[in-house]
């Protein structure tokens, strides 16, 4: 079976882990991400925590076979740069986001905003897989939905 990296990066948290191709999480691990305020560079947390999750995956003899990025604010998906953030995370809008996270981790990498990841994973593996068209319904309790698995995709 099939192994990908998934790396989800929120203002306050940066969520990774293995997963199959049945979405099936294999492993995980969370990193805060405004320690001090965001005293360390946001960017330098997510690269631990890509290098951190590449490495139980070859610790444990997995071949990945990509990585997929959700990330918080307005990503330009073809070139993985943020392009706009709300603000909330120090000096976002204009990383390399894709750049910085290929010199670590070897595998293709995609790169998306996480509201449409939320709308792609419904698509996938949640309330929306069952439809060929949805409305997936992206609201700023993002932290509740992680931690509570209530997240309704909207059918029509």
């Amino acid at each position: 079976m099939r192994k990908y990296i998934g790396i989800d990066i929120g203002g306050t948290a940066i969520k990774a882990g293995v997963i199959d191709n049945n979405g099936q999480v294999i492993y995980k691990i969370t990193k805060q991400a405004n320690i001090n305020h965001y005293e360390i560079p946001f960017i330098d947390i997510i690269k631990q925590t890509a290098k951190e999750i590449r490495t139980y995956a070859s610790d444990n003899g997995m071949t990945i076979h990509g990585i997929g990025v959700s990330a918080a604010g307005q990503i330009d998906n073809r070139s993985g740069i943020v392009i706009g953030s709300c603000g909330n995370i120090p000096n976002w809008t204009g990383t390399k986001l894709k750049d910085e996270i290929q010199k670590i981790m070897y595998n293709p990498i995609k790169i998306e905003n996480d509201a449409n990841c939320a709308a792609l994973a419904e698509h996938w593996i949640g309330n929306g897989k069952q439809y060929k068209k949805y409305d997936c319904l992206y609201h700023w309790y993002w932290h509740w939905w992680w931690h509570h698995n209530k997240w309704k995709a909207i059918v029509r």
